[in-house]
Protein backbone atom coordinates (compact mmCIF):
# COMPACT_ATOMS: atom_id res chain seq x y z
CA UNK A 1 0.00 0.00 0.00
CA UNK A 2 1.44 3.33 -0.84
CA UNK A 3 1.95 5.04 2.23
CA UNK A 4 1.04 8.85 2.64
CA UNK A 5 3.57 11.87 2.22
CA UNK A 6 4.10 14.21 5.17
CA UNK A 7 3.77 17.82 4.59
CA UNK A 8 7.48 18.51 4.36
CA UNK A 9 7.58 16.20 2.04
CA UNK A 10 5.20 17.46 -0.26
CA UNK A 11 6.57 20.70 0.20
CA UNK A 12 9.90 19.29 -0.96
CA UNK A 13 8.11 17.77 -4.23
CA UNK A 14 6.41 21.06 -4.93
CA UNK A 15 9.24 23.08 -4.20
CA UNK A 16 11.14 20.68 -6.82
CA UNK A 17 13.67 18.42 -4.25
CA UNK A 18 16.45 18.66 -6.66
CA UNK A 19 17.57 22.23 -7.59
CA UNK A 20 20.50 22.44 -10.18
CA UNK A 21 22.41 25.89 -10.79
CA UNK A 22 21.71 27.36 -14.40
CA UNK A 23 24.96 26.97 -16.68
CA UNK A 24 26.90 30.38 -16.00
CA UNK A 25 27.72 31.00 -19.44
CA UNK A 26 23.80 30.77 -20.56
CA UNK A 27 23.01 32.82 -17.66
CA UNK A 28 25.76 35.50 -18.58
CA UNK A 29 24.72 35.60 -22.51
CA UNK A 30 20.79 36.21 -21.15
CA UNK A 31 21.48 38.77 -19.20
CA UNK A 32 24.42 40.54 -21.11
CA UNK A 33 22.35 39.69 -24.45
CA UNK A 34 18.97 41.13 -22.95
CA UNK A 35 21.03 44.09 -22.42
CA UNK A 36 22.72 44.64 -25.18
CA UNK A 37 19.72 43.63 -27.52
CA UNK A 38 18.07 46.80 -26.86
CA UNK A 39 21.42 48.97 -27.07
CA UNK A 40 22.28 46.78 -29.98
CA UNK A 41 19.03 47.88 -31.79
CA UNK A 42 20.11 51.73 -31.38
CA UNK A 43 23.84 50.41 -32.21
CA UNK A 44 22.43 48.83 -35.74
CA UNK A 45 19.71 51.43 -36.58
CA UNK A 46 21.97 54.35 -36.05
CA UNK A 47 25.05 52.80 -38.39
CA UNK A 48 22.80 52.14 -40.94
CA UNK A 49 21.38 55.59 -40.99
CA UNK A 50 25.04 56.83 -40.83
CA UNK A 51 26.34 54.55 -43.38
CA UNK A 52 25.41 56.53 -46.75
CA UNK A 53 27.28 59.61 -45.31
CA UNK A 54 30.25 57.59 -43.80
CA UNK A 55 31.11 54.60 -45.77
CA UNK A 56 34.30 54.77 -47.73
CA UNK A 57 34.43 58.32 -46.17
CA UNK A 58 35.56 56.99 -42.71
CA UNK A 59 34.77 53.39 -41.76
CA UNK A 60 36.82 53.76 -38.67
CA UNK A 61 34.25 56.31 -37.29
CA UNK A 62 31.23 54.21 -39.18
CA UNK A 63 32.50 51.42 -36.58
CA UNK A 64 32.61 53.84 -33.56
CA UNK A 65 29.54 55.64 -33.49
CA UNK A 66 27.38 52.53 -32.90
CA UNK A 67 28.64 51.81 -29.53
CA UNK A 68 28.56 55.26 -28.61
CA UNK A 69 24.65 55.99 -29.12
CA UNK A 70 23.60 52.53 -28.16
CA UNK A 71 24.47 53.83 -24.52
CA UNK A 72 21.13 55.02 -24.69
CA UNK A 73 19.31 51.60 -24.42
CA UNK A 74 22.05 49.70 -22.43
CA UNK A 75 20.00 50.39 -19.18
CA UNK A 76 16.48 50.24 -19.92
CA UNK A 77 15.36 46.87 -18.53
CA UNK A 78 17.01 47.97 -15.27
CA UNK A 79 15.11 51.11 -14.91
CA UNK A 80 11.84 49.59 -16.19
CA UNK A 81 11.90 46.92 -13.52
CA UNK A 82 12.72 49.82 -10.92
CA UNK A 83 9.46 52.18 -11.88
CA UNK A 84 7.74 48.67 -11.71
CA UNK A 85 8.76 47.70 -8.42
CA UNK A 86 8.18 51.60 -7.16
CA UNK A 87 4.47 50.96 -8.40
CA UNK A 88 3.65 48.03 -6.74
CA UNK A 89 5.51 49.07 -4.07
CA UNK A 90 2.48 49.99 -1.07
CA UNK A 91 2.49 53.19 -0.66
CA UNK A 92 3.43 52.83 3.27
CA UNK A 93 6.46 50.86 2.33
CA UNK A 94 7.13 52.71 -0.73
CA UNK A 95 10.55 54.87 -0.64
CA UNK A 96 11.98 57.83 -2.98
CA UNK A 97 12.19 56.60 -6.42
CA UNK A 98 15.66 57.73 -6.65
CA UNK A 99 16.16 54.66 -4.56
CA UNK A 100 14.73 52.81 -6.86
CA UNK A 101 16.78 54.32 -9.86
CA UNK A 102 20.14 53.91 -7.88
CA UNK A 103 19.49 49.95 -7.57
CA UNK A 104 18.88 50.12 -11.21
CA UNK A 105 21.65 52.17 -12.05
CA UNK A 106 24.10 49.52 -9.91
CA UNK A 107 22.26 46.78 -11.20
CA UNK A 108 23.59 47.96 -14.57
CA UNK A 109 27.12 48.41 -13.94
CA UNK A 110 28.17 45.24 -14.79
CA UNK A 111 27.04 45.11 -18.06
CA UNK A 112 27.99 48.75 -18.72
CA UNK A 113 31.40 47.92 -17.63
CA UNK A 114 31.65 45.17 -19.91
CA UNK A 115 30.18 46.80 -22.54
CA UNK A 116 32.86 49.51 -22.42
CA UNK A 117 35.51 47.27 -22.01
CA UNK A 118 34.99 44.13 -24.02
CA UNK A 119 32.04 44.08 -26.15
CA UNK A 120 32.52 47.49 -27.49
CA UNK A 121 35.80 46.89 -28.66
CA UNK A 122 35.38 43.47 -30.32
CA UNK A 123 32.62 44.42 -31.69
CA UNK A 124 34.01 47.96 -33.15
CA UNK A 125 37.24 45.33 -34.75
CA UNK A 126 34.71 42.95 -36.57
CA UNK A 127 33.06 45.16 -38.11
CA UNK A 128 35.74 47.72 -38.76
CA UNK A 129 37.27 44.36 -40.71
CA UNK A 130 34.02 43.56 -42.35
CA UNK A 131 33.77 46.76 -43.83
CA UNK A 132 37.50 46.29 -45.30
CA UNK A 133 37.35 42.72 -45.98
CA UNK A 134 34.04 42.61 -47.57
CA UNK A 135 32.82 45.92 -49.00
CA UNK A 136 29.63 44.50 -50.88
CA UNK A 137 28.14 42.88 -47.90
CA UNK A 138 25.17 44.96 -46.61
CA UNK A 139 26.13 47.41 -43.52
CA UNK A 140 23.64 46.39 -41.47
CA UNK A 141 24.22 42.92 -41.65
CA UNK A 142 27.94 43.12 -40.98
CA UNK A 143 27.14 45.13 -37.81
CA UNK A 144 24.08 42.51 -36.71
CA UNK A 145 27.05 39.66 -37.07
CA UNK A 146 29.68 41.93 -35.36
CA UNK A 147 27.46 42.88 -32.59
CA UNK A 148 26.10 38.70 -31.60
CA UNK A 149 29.81 37.51 -32.09
CA UNK A 150 30.92 40.11 -29.50
CA UNK A 151 28.14 39.24 -27.10
CA UNK A 152 28.97 35.62 -27.02
CA UNK A 153 32.61 36.64 -26.92
CA UNK A 154 32.06 39.18 -24.01
CA UNK A 155 29.69 36.43 -22.00
CA UNK A 156 32.59 33.75 -22.47
CA UNK A 157 35.33 36.42 -20.76
CA UNK A 158 33.11 37.57 -18.00
CA UNK A 159 32.92 33.88 -16.99
CA UNK A 160 36.61 33.58 -17.18
CA UNK A 161 36.60 37.20 -15.05
CA UNK A 162 34.54 35.38 -12.55
CA UNK A 163 36.60 32.42 -12.15
CA UNK A 164 39.38 34.58 -11.66
CA UNK A 165 37.74 36.65 -9.05
CA UNK A 166 36.53 33.50 -7.04
CA UNK A 167 40.15 32.31 -6.75
CA UNK A 168 41.48 35.65 -5.90
CA UNK A 169 38.33 35.78 -3.01
CA UNK A 170 40.03 32.56 -1.49
CA UNK A 171 43.47 33.34 -1.94
CA UNK A 172 42.57 37.13 0.04
CA UNK A 173 40.79 35.13 2.61
CA UNK A 174 43.36 32.61 3.35
CA UNK A 175 46.24 35.51 3.82
CA UNK A 176 43.79 37.13 6.31
CA UNK A 177 43.89 33.59 8.48
CA UNK A 178 41.05 31.77 7.10
CA UNK A 179 41.39 28.10 6.78
CA UNK A 180 39.83 26.37 3.66
CA UNK A 181 38.57 22.68 3.28
CA UNK A 182 36.53 21.30 0.25
CA UNK A 183 34.27 18.26 -0.29
CA UNK A 184 31.73 16.46 -2.17
CA UNK A 185 28.14 15.63 -0.19
CA UNK A 186 25.02 14.25 -0.90
CA UNK A 187 21.62 14.52 1.39
CA UNK A 188 18.40 12.74 1.72
CA UNK A 189 15.41 13.74 2.92
CA UNK A 190 13.90 10.90 5.37
CA UNK A 191 10.75 10.03 6.07
CA UNK A 192 9.83 10.89 9.88
CA UNK A 193 8.34 7.02 10.67
CA UNK A 194 11.62 5.35 9.68
CA UNK A 195 14.47 5.81 12.34
CA UNK A 196 17.80 7.43 10.73
CA UNK A 197 19.87 5.55 12.87
CA UNK A 198 18.75 2.38 10.96
CA UNK A 199 20.12 3.61 7.90
CA UNK A 200 23.32 4.98 9.47
CA UNK A 201 23.99 1.45 10.50
CA UNK A 202 23.59 -0.16 7.38
CA UNK A 203 26.01 2.50 5.74
CA UNK A 204 28.48 1.84 8.30
CA UNK A 205 28.07 -2.00 7.63
CA UNK A 206 28.04 -1.75 4.18
CA UNK A 207 31.15 0.41 3.47
CA UNK A 208 32.90 -0.80 6.64
CA UNK A 209 33.04 2.31 8.27
CA UNK A 210 34.09 3.27 11.98
CA UNK A 211 31.86 3.65 15.05
CA UNK A 212 29.31 5.91 15.53
CA UNK A 213 29.59 8.99 17.40
CA UNK A 214 27.89 12.17 17.70
CA UNK A 215 28.11 15.86 17.80
CA UNK A 216 25.70 18.49 18.74
CA UNK A 217 25.43 21.29 16.37
CA UNK A 218 23.93 25.11 16.84
CA UNK A 219 24.10 26.89 13.25
CA UNK A 220 23.00 30.92 13.28
CA UNK A 221 22.84 31.48 9.51
CA UNK A 222 23.32 35.25 8.75
CA UNK A 223 21.62 36.78 6.18
CA UNK A 224 24.33 38.21 3.31
CA UNK A 225 25.79 39.99 0.27
CA UNK A 226 28.59 37.34 -1.00
CA UNK A 227 29.24 37.86 -4.47
CA UNK A 228 27.57 35.08 -6.91
CA UNK A 229 30.52 33.53 -8.72
CA UNK A 230 29.24 31.49 -11.59
CA UNK A 231 26.37 29.66 -10.30
CA UNK A 232 28.30 28.97 -6.82
CA UNK A 233 25.48 29.44 -3.90
CA UNK A 234 26.60 30.52 -0.70
CA UNK A 235 26.16 31.23 2.66
CA UNK A 236 27.27 32.04 6.01
CA UNK A 237 27.14 30.62 9.59
CA UNK A 238 28.40 30.67 13.05
CA UNK A 239 28.67 27.08 14.04
CA UNK A 240 29.32 25.79 17.59
CA UNK A 241 29.63 22.15 17.55
CA UNK A 242 30.09 20.11 20.68
CA UNK A 243 31.22 16.15 20.82
CA UNK A 244 28.40 14.32 23.20
CA UNK A 245 30.87 11.84 24.69
CA UNK A 246 33.09 14.63 25.78
CA UNK A 247 31.96 18.13 26.53
CA UNK A 248 35.26 19.45 26.86
CA UNK A 249 35.95 18.46 22.49
CA UNK A 250 34.16 22.04 21.62
CA UNK A 251 34.44 23.47 17.46
CA UNK A 252 33.81 27.22 17.57
CA UNK A 253 33.52 29.09 13.83
CA UNK A 254 32.51 31.51 10.94
CA UNK A 255 32.38 30.14 8.08
CA UNK A 256 31.10 31.57 4.52
CA UNK A 257 30.44 28.13 2.72
CA UNK A 258 30.23 27.69 -2.01
CA UNK A 259 28.26 25.11 -3.02
CA UNK A 260 27.88 24.49 -6.71
CA UNK A 261 25.79 21.58 -7.55
CA UNK A 262 25.61 19.06 -10.49
CA UNK A 263 24.34 16.12 -11.55
CA UNK A 264 26.79 13.06 -12.22
CA UNK A 265 26.39 9.97 -14.54
CA UNK A 266 23.32 11.58 -17.00
CA UNK A 267 24.69 10.49 -19.73
CA UNK A 268 24.12 6.43 -18.48
CA UNK A 269 21.00 4.66 -18.22
CA UNK A 270 20.60 4.35 -14.68
CA UNK A 271 17.67 3.70 -12.38
CA UNK A 272 18.58 6.44 -9.98
CA UNK A 273 19.38 9.89 -10.73
CA UNK A 274 22.90 11.11 -8.89
CA UNK A 275 23.21 14.86 -7.56
CA UNK A 276 26.07 15.97 -5.46
CA UNK A 277 27.31 19.34 -3.96
CA UNK A 278 30.66 20.85 -4.08
CA UNK A 279 31.17 22.49 -1.12
CA UNK A 280 34.48 25.31 -0.50
CA UNK A 281 34.27 26.49 2.88
CA UNK A 282 36.34 29.10 4.12
CA UNK A 283 36.53 29.29 8.04
CA UNK A 284 37.84 30.85 11.42
CA UNK A 285 37.65 29.14 14.72
CA UNK A 286 36.94 31.39 18.39
CA UNK A 287 37.92 30.39 21.71
CA UNK A 288 35.84 31.52 24.79
CA UNK A 289 32.63 32.01 24.49
CA UNK A 290 30.94 31.61 21.04
CA UNK A 291 30.28 34.78 19.50
CA UNK A 292 26.19 35.34 18.63
CA UNK A 293 26.83 37.95 16.01
CA UNK A 294 29.47 39.42 13.76
CA UNK A 295 29.39 42.24 16.14
CA UNK A 296 30.97 40.27 18.63
CA UNK A 297 33.55 38.54 16.86
CA UNK A 298 36.67 40.14 19.02
CA UNK A 299 39.37 39.57 15.73
CA UNK A 300 39.48 42.76 14.56
CA UNK A 301 40.77 41.70 10.70
CA UNK A 302 38.43 38.32 11.11
CA UNK A 303 36.03 41.39 11.87
CA UNK A 304 36.03 43.06 8.97
CA UNK A 305 36.28 40.41 6.90
CA UNK A 306 32.96 38.84 7.64
CA UNK A 307 31.32 42.52 7.53
CA UNK A 308 32.98 43.14 4.23
CA UNK A 309 31.16 39.67 3.42
CA UNK A 310 27.73 40.20 4.94
CA UNK A 311 27.56 44.23 3.47
CA UNK A 312 29.47 44.36 0.64
CA UNK A 313 31.43 47.44 -0.07
CA UNK A 314 30.04 50.74 -0.21
CA UNK A 315 28.74 51.16 -3.38
CA UNK A 316 26.95 48.06 -3.06
CA UNK A 317 25.40 49.15 0.47
CA UNK A 318 24.71 52.78 -1.05
CA UNK A 319 23.08 51.28 -3.80
CA UNK A 320 22.93 48.02 -4.30
CA UNK A 321 20.39 47.07 -1.20
CA UNK A 322 16.83 48.43 -0.57
CA UNK A 323 16.82 47.50 2.99
CA UNK A 324 20.00 47.69 5.44
CA UNK A 325 20.05 45.50 8.92
CA UNK A 326 21.14 41.72 9.29
CA UNK A 327 19.25 38.92 10.74
CA UNK A 328 19.99 35.70 11.72
CA UNK A 329 18.02 32.11 11.16
CA UNK A 330 19.16 29.31 13.88
CA UNK A 331 19.03 25.69 13.11
CA UNK A 332 20.02 23.15 15.73
CA UNK A 333 20.56 19.51 14.84
CA UNK A 334 22.48 16.71 16.69
CA UNK A 335 24.49 14.98 13.92
CA UNK A 336 25.21 10.76 14.19
CA UNK A 337 27.91 9.77 12.07
CA UNK A 338 30.36 7.15 10.78
CA UNK A 339 33.35 7.56 9.07
CA UNK A 340 37.05 6.31 7.62
CA UNK A 341 39.08 7.97 5.27
CA UNK A 342 37.37 7.99 2.44
CA UNK A 343 33.40 8.40 3.03
CA UNK A 344 31.58 9.96 6.14
CA UNK A 345 28.11 8.75 6.49
CA UNK A 346 25.64 10.79 8.84
CA UNK A 347 22.05 10.93 9.64
CA UNK A 348 21.34 14.67 10.99
CA UNK A 349 17.71 15.07 13.53
CA UNK A 350 16.69 18.69 13.07
CA UNK A 351 15.60 19.82 16.47
CA UNK A 352 12.19 22.09 16.06
CA UNK A 353 9.25 22.43 16.89
CA UNK A 354 8.56 20.49 13.56
CA UNK A 355 12.05 18.12 13.59
CA UNK A 356 12.75 16.23 10.70
CA UNK A 357 15.82 13.86 9.29
CA UNK A 358 18.24 13.40 6.73
CA UNK A 359 20.62 11.50 5.89
CA UNK A 360 23.80 12.84 4.31
CA UNK A 361 27.11 11.42 2.43
CA UNK A 362 30.59 12.89 1.80
CA UNK A 363 33.46 12.10 -0.06
CA UNK A 364 36.94 14.15 -0.28
CA UNK A 365 37.31 13.79 -3.73
CA UNK A 366 36.71 10.28 -4.82
CA UNK A 367 33.14 10.90 -7.25
CA UNK A 368 33.10 6.26 -7.77
CA UNK A 369 32.79 5.95 -4.07
CA UNK A 370 30.32 8.36 -2.92
CA UNK A 371 27.90 7.56 -5.95
CA UNK A 372 28.10 3.76 -4.78
CA UNK A 373 26.85 4.92 -1.26
CA UNK A 374 24.16 7.10 -3.20
CA UNK A 375 22.92 3.91 -4.88
CA UNK A 376 22.42 2.17 -1.87
CA UNK A 377 20.90 4.33 0.10
CA UNK A 378 18.11 5.20 -2.56
CA UNK A 379 17.54 1.64 -3.11
CA UNK A 380 17.71 0.42 0.18
CA UNK A 381 15.34 2.76 2.06
CA UNK A 382 12.82 5.40 1.85
CA UNK A 383 14.43 9.12 0.84
CA UNK A 384 14.25 11.56 -1.33
CA UNK A 385 17.45 12.87 -2.66
CA UNK A 386 17.64 16.84 -2.18
CA UNK A 387 19.50 19.77 -2.70
CA UNK A 388 18.28 21.79 -0.70
CA UNK A 389 20.38 22.62 2.61
CA UNK A 390 19.08 22.19 6.35
CA UNK A 391 17.84 25.76 6.91
CA UNK A 392 15.54 25.38 3.57
CA UNK A 393 14.09 22.59 4.25
CA UNK A 394 13.96 24.18 8.07
CA UNK A 395 12.11 27.23 6.34
CA UNK A 396 9.33 24.95 4.35
CA UNK A 397 8.89 23.42 7.44
CA UNK A 398 7.70 26.89 9.11
CA UNK A 399 10.62 25.99 11.80
CA UNK A 400 12.13 29.83 10.98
Amino acid sequence: MRRELSDLEQKLMAQEPIKLPPNPMWEVFKRFGRDESTSGLVNVGFTALASPFLRGKNDGLLAAVGPVVEKVGLFYWYFKDAIEVYKTTPRKDRKNIMKYFGKAFYDGLPTLAEDLLVHDPIYATLLYTGLKTNPTTPTWMLSSLSFVLAVVAASAIEVGVKEGMYKGYKKKMKKAGFGFEDYLESRFFIRKDKDPMVVLEAIKDEFDLGDIGTWTYSDRYVNDEIPDFNGRGSYMRLRKRVNNSDDNDIMQSAQIVFRQTRQIGKREVAAHNYFLCKKEKLYTTFDGDMPLSIDDVDDEVVREKLELAHKGNWFHQKFGKMEHGTSYRDVLFERSYAKDEHLLASADSVRAQRPFNVIELKARTDVALLKEAMRYVMIEFPVLPTTYGKLAIANMNGNC
